[in-house]
């Protein structure tokens, strides 16, 4: 039994359905479960019985043998939540917890794309950084967690950690969906008393975005000029057309990259690439349990699933 646990924001997602078409075609057995939909979430029950743990999905025992995490499980996005609930912030942090204790009961399965201290290791910037640097990977000259530009010339602001959540807006009494896009020559906070990630900004040729899962990779590409001087999430957020194109890494870079998902221990990401006016590629972010829909072409995505689905 694969158990997926299959985050998503919307009814009806792009990325998701091909994975959900390619375990039928498999003929394995799973569970496609959304733990951003508190409905379904509630179909679950973690049984502790004299030493043995068991799991439950609409009242019927199930025996994992796989967990397959198709994306990060961001309680923090919980959107529909009872109209009912005096505390969401409280509750999306509980549900943090009854999903955590899942994972650790059932640690001893095959985990896909890796151990959730794997996956977590993967979103952490600086520690990535330290060890993709030990693989024979470029990164970002300077990297500073701070709440405050450290120097003049190390300006480029990042948000750190995930850019998107809800939260309680003070002013307006209720709860928001925040989110932060990053910024060049950031002068001021105009977030007040957030810690921020500071890099050295680096002159961009184009933006690279790869699919590795095992030793095969996939690799497109976006040109400068349609990202116009915005970042990546500027550019989506002005609901701009991208065209990605189909590319390559060089086998230096290739090699690396496969070394660094070994040590971190993840046998899938959606690692992002800047390359400057020199032709340095610079690594940039892991993004474990990464998107591929909207980088991809269609034929591409569904070998991506497959491939995945053959790994669980």
């Amino acid at each position: 039994m694969i158990l997926v646990f299959a985050s998503s924001l919307y009814s009806i997602d792009k990325q998701n359905e091909p994975l959900y078409d390619a375990l039928k075609s498999s003929g394995k057995e799973f569970i496609f479960l959304n733990p951003l939909n508190y409905k379904e979430l509630q179909r679950l029950q973690l049984v502790s019985s004299f030493g043995a743990n068991k799991l439950l999905f609409n009242g019927r025992g199930i025996s994992p043998s796989t967990i397959f995490h198709s994306r990060l499980l961001r309680t923090d996005c919980l959107i529909d939540l009872p109209e009912s609930c005096l505390y969401p912030s409280f509750l999306r942090q509980k549900i943090g917890s009854f999903l955590e204790e899942i994972i650790f009961c059932f640690r001893d399965v095959n985990i896909f794309p890796g151990k959730y201290n794997s996956i977590q290791l993967g979103e952490s910037k600086c520690a990535v950084y330290q060890l993709a640097y030990d693989a024979g990977l470029a990164v970002p000259t300077n990297t500073i967690n701070a709440f405050f530009a450290p120097t003049n010339d190390i300006n480029y602001r990042k948000a750190l950690g995930f850019p998107f959540s809800i939260s309680l807006n003070t002013e307006m009494g209720k709860e928001v969906a925040v989110t932060l896009l990053n910024e060049r020559n950031a002068k001021k906070s105009t977030l007040i008393g957030f810690p921020w990630q500071w890099q050295t900004a680096i002159k961009l040729q184009k933006h690279v975005r790869c699919i590795i899962v095992g030793d095969r990779i996939w690799t497109y590409s976006l040109s400068e000029s349609q990202l116009n001087g915005r970042s990546l999430r500027e550019a989506h957020e002005d609901d701009s057309e991208l065209l990605w194109q189909e590319d390559e890494l060089p086998l230096g870079v290739q090699n690396g990259l496969i070394r660094l998902l070994s040590m971190i221990g993840l046998g899938y990401s959606a690692p992002e690439f800047l390359v400057d006016t020199s032709g340095n590629y610079v690594f940039i972010d892991l993004n474990p349990c990464g998107d591929w829909f909207g980088f991809s072409n269609e034929k591409d995505g569904t070998e991506i699933a497959h491939e995945i689905i053959a790994k669980l």
